[in-house]
């Protein structure tokens, strides 16, 4: 089995080059049991260094150098060909690294065992542990390192994209690396209109967008992108039927100009939707970081949490935990922001007042604790047709970690698939 998926992660690596930087982060070629795969990681990291592709060619050429101990090359190659899936390369080097440890924290109690006396075993295993486990960690630091970097960020402050709403980048400060931002919204609210919306600001600002969209084929997250940029009522996207039966479409002449404005704006932009149901929490990290290592900036949209595909065998409250933790600690690990949208309980619709909060997440606990900043988006309309507030929706910002909760005010104008400023000011 360990052989299978130190097969794998060096399969991986060739197959998918743009691996290598991350998994060069996870294992190094110690951890490797077979002499010869390991040779072959030391060879893949080398070629990296001196900017070369690694493919069973140059992989092969590197291995007949002296220092590799006459490597088998039959074994580099079956690797290849044998290789499950390149886009899971990462999930391989996390089991690798998980299975390493546990032997070299066997070996270290078989060592710490066969001493003389007790005093020597603990001696050892202490000793053993401590640079094992000082080798899985370089992000240990000083007090004084940690007010350099301060003073950096003062002087030069941290980058964020901007939401596309003036008011909400006044309250959360725009979307920031390293944090997760959750949106919760019951059905109709807007929640994938606002990411949509949020990705074309991105897209302005030249920063690359992934879209997992488990909801809505692409076309349809296509047709709100063109809607959102050129004010294209999105019934006009959708088809009737005619007297025969037959679909028609309801796109009138402006509607065509609008279109193809939109489609010359969006084409060959740097967005990327993924339009598969279900996926799992390995392939949004796989996908993640092989897209975050191409891209110097980026953001990751992910609509929506429950649609994501869980193990039946585990508590659903635990698993989503899981998912809402790992996200976080990706999006430390890339730098980048990540977007998580969420349904809300419908238990919220019996009270009085239905403006949502924190506890209205599914499954909220570690979602409210993992997210950096969590909005919920709020339409009165929705629920009063007599509302005072149509076509304005709110915002509630119930956790913002780098600063203040509140609501914000914005222009609901979901006809075009869209959110836009309001000219009122923010009210907490």
């Amino acid at each position: 089995m360990r052989i299978d998926i130190e097969s794998s992660v060096i399969g991986g690596m060739v197959l998918d080059n743009w691996s290598i930087a991350n998994v060069r982060q996870i294992v190094k070629p110690s951890d490797f049991s077979n002499e010869t795969l390991a040779q072959a990681c030391r060879a893949i990291y080398a070629l990296a260094d001196k900017n070369q592709p690694s493919d069973e060619l140059t992989v092969s050429d590197e291995l007949r150098k002296e220092q590799y101990l006459n490597a088998n090359i039959d074994t580099v190659l079956s690797a290849v060909e044998n290789c499950p899936s390149a886009a899971n390369v990462l999930s391989y080097a996390e089991r690798l690294k998980d299975i390493s440890l546990k032997n070299a924290v066997l070996s270290t109690i078989q060592s710490a065992n066969e001493a003389e006396t007790g005093t020597q075993a603990l001696e050892t295993a202490i000793s053993t542990l401590t640079k094992l486990n000082g080798s899985t960690s370089d992000t240990m630091g000083h007090i004084n390192d940690g007010l350099n970097e301060l003073i950096k960020h003062l002087e030069t402050p941290v980058p964020f994209i901007r939401t596309g709403l003036t008011d909400l980048d006044q309250q959360i400060n725009g979307f920031a690396g390293g944090r997760l931002y959750v949106i919760g919204a019951r059905p109709a609210m807007g929640k994938t209109a606002l990411s949509v919306n949020i990705a074309l600001q991105a897209i302005k600002e030249n920063a690359a967008v992934m879209f997992f969209s488990m909801e809505m084929p692409r076309h349809e997250i296509s047709a709100r992108l063109a809607c959102s940029y050129s004010n294209i009522n999105t019934n006009a996207m959708k088809a009737t039927y005619n007297a025969s039966g037959q679909p028609v479409t309801n796109m009138g002449d402006d509607d065509w100009c609008k279109a193809t404005a939109a489609f010359a704006y969006l084409k060959d932009k740097p967005l990327l939707i993924d339009d598969g149901a279900g996926k799992s929490l390995s392939y949004l990290k796989n996908h993640i970081r092989t897209h975050a290592s191409q891209h110097e900036k980026s953001l990751y949209v992910i609509d929506y949490l429950q649609l994501m595909q869980f193990n039946k065998a585990e508590n659903h409250v635990l698993a989503v935990g899981e998912v809402s933790k790992q996200l976080k600690t990706l999006a430390r690990e890339i730098d980048r922001p990540i977007i998580l949208l969420s349904q809300l309980n419908r238990g919220l619709e019996q009270r009085p007042d239905k403006r949502p909060i924190m506890s209205d997440l599914r499954e909220s606990g570690s979602i409210e604790q993992d997210a950096d900043v969590i909005m919920m988006l709020y339409r009165d309309e929705v629920y009063n047709e007599d509302s005072d507030s149509k076509g304005i929706a709110e915002i509630l910002v119930r956790k913002n970690r780098q600063g203040e909760t509140g609501k914000v005010l914005v222009k609901s104008e979901l006809q075009y698939a869209k959110f836009s400023d309001l000219s009122l000011n923010r009210s907490y």
